[in-house]
């Protein structure tokens, strides 16, 4: 399974789990020059937007330049560099929409095990 592929089945997984506990999906694969928002929800008043990271491995295995392998989890890629172009990309989303709400910035993180068709989800909330 390619990268999009793992990439794609993530965040329809996301998106459904989301919209059993009671989230309304407003929007998904919102772009701008400078950043994407993957998922976008409310519940509650607050407007949810969701940075989906998944993986068919736990733990993904780099290797750094220096030849050290790097291990990290999909959610630790989500780092202030990437929450700095979500949050402009969110500010352009809520002018777009006309919309002033509280906001929340989610990571799910997705491990699929394509072989026996099993996911699993972990929610980070309010990531900052």
């Amino acid at each position: 399974m390619d990268t999009q592929t793992v990439g794609w089945w993530g965040e329809r997984l996301v998106a459904a789990y989301l919209q059993r506990q009671g989230f309304a999906l407003l929007d998904h694969h919102y772009q701008k020059k400078w950043g994407e928002i993957d998922l976008v929800f409310s519940r509650r008043q607050t407007i949810h937007f969701v940075e989906v990271k998944s993986t068919i491995k736990k733990e993904v295995v780099l290797v750094h330049k220096s030849g050290e392998p790097l291990v990290y989890r999909p959610e630790q890629l989500v780092d202030a560099k990437k929450i700095a172009k979500i949050r402009r990309t969110v500010g352009s989303w809520m002018l777009e929409f006309g919309l002033s709400s509280d906001v929340s910035f989610d990571v799910a993180a997705v491990q699929l095990v394509p072989k026996t068709k099993e996911a699993w989800i972990e929610m980070f909330w309010h990531v900052e």
